[in-house]
Parts: C-alpha cells; sequence; structure tokens
C-alpha cells in the first residue's frame, strides 16, 4: 500500500488511525492521526479515489471492533481493520448492522 509506514513502531499509550482509499486500483494510505489512549477520530477524506477501509491501533488491546468502530463503519459503508502494536495481529471486520461486524482475516 503507497504511503504505509510500520504502524507497529508508533506510540504505544495513543491509537493511531488512517483510512484506505482506492486510487484506480492502487490501494493508498490517507493522512495518519493520532488520538488518546482510548479513542481516535480518523481523518476520513481520500487523498484520490473512493474511500473502503479504516484502520486503527488499540494499543495493549485487542483487534476486535468496539460497538462505535462498528456504527462508523456501518454508517460510511467500509471496512474496518484493527491492529495491536505489541503483538503484530491485525484483523478486518465488515459491518453487516450498526451494531454488529463479521471478520474478514
Amino acid at each position: 500500500m503507497s504511503g504505509m509506514t510500520d504502524w507497529r513502531k508508533v506510540s504505544p499509550n495513543k491509537e493511531h488511525g488512517f483510512v484506505i482509499c482506492n486510487c484506480n486500483g492502487k490501494l493508498v494510505k490517507g493522512k495518519q492521526t493520532v488520538g488518546t489512549k482510548n479513542s481516535l477520530k480518523v481523518d476520513a477524506n481520500c487523498p484520490c479515489g473512493n474511500l473502503v477501509a479504516s484502520f486503527h491501533t488499540h494499543p495493549k488491546g485487542i483487534p476486535e471492533p468496539s460497538p462505535k468502530d462498528i456504527s462508523e463503519s456501518y454508517k460510511r459503508g467500509i471496512d474496518c481493520c484493527i491492529g495491536v502494536p505489541e503483538t503484530g495481529v491485525v484483523k478486518c471486520y465488515r459491518p453487516v448492522s450498526k451494531s454488529k461486524a463479521k471478520i474478514l482475516r
């Protein structure tokens, strides 16, 4: 993915995230944002193309979406990927309703 940095080397005490955009068949990372230990407002503007997913970290957590993660992804019609920097585990989810999501990988 174009513009990808090593997300495992971010501050372990804050959530980090970005959107993923499809620019003519190429996945492109949006602007990276930094939040607090428990929350993050991702900049949803794509540098080009269409918004297809969001990615953010759960510091010292588990790679499962919170109710807010699911509802925001459902509202935008995009997938949500979550990574845990300490373990390197990433899981992606597709919201199927405002409160439920199925795992993609």
